[in-house]
């Protein structure tokens, strides 16, 4: 499995798992833009609006819509091989401690800012 990522100290799981994407390369006709790079893009310009979101709702107190975002979120970034993303989407949609929510949000704005780079690079390929 081949797997990129800024800092592994911060989980066993990496931030791009390459494979991911190499599979949905292999669905491509040949024709038009790649899968990848389509979802790619989508991905990349949907989630600071969808981070934003968040942080909108856990401000106002609304842990639940923040859990169901949370796992919208964690399919859509396994789907595109961002497994740290997706832990720590999951991570917030199973927590009951509210109080948790806020750190959580954090280190996932900081995980988006870590695949970013690696997926923008593989959108252009």
């Amino acid at each position: 499995m081949t797997e990129r990522s800024f800092d592994d100290s911060r989980s066993s799981s990496k931030t791009l798992d390459l494979d991911v994407l190499n599979d949905l390369r292999c669905l491509d006709t040949g024709s038009g833009p790649s899968i990848v790079q389509e979802m790619g893009v989508l991905f990349l310009t949907q989630i600071p609006v969808t981070l934003k979101e968040m942080e909108d709702l856990l401000h106002s107190q609304q842990f639940t819509q923040v859990k169901k975002i949370a796992h919208q979120l964690k399919s859509s970034s396994a789907g595109m091989g961002a497994n740290r993303f997706s832990n720590l989407c999951e991570e917030i949609e199973m927590r009951g401690i509210e109080s948790s929510f806020e750190s959580l949000l954090k280190e996932l704005i900081l995980e988006f800012e870590a695949v970013k780079p690696l997926l923008q690079a593989e959108t252009e390929k």
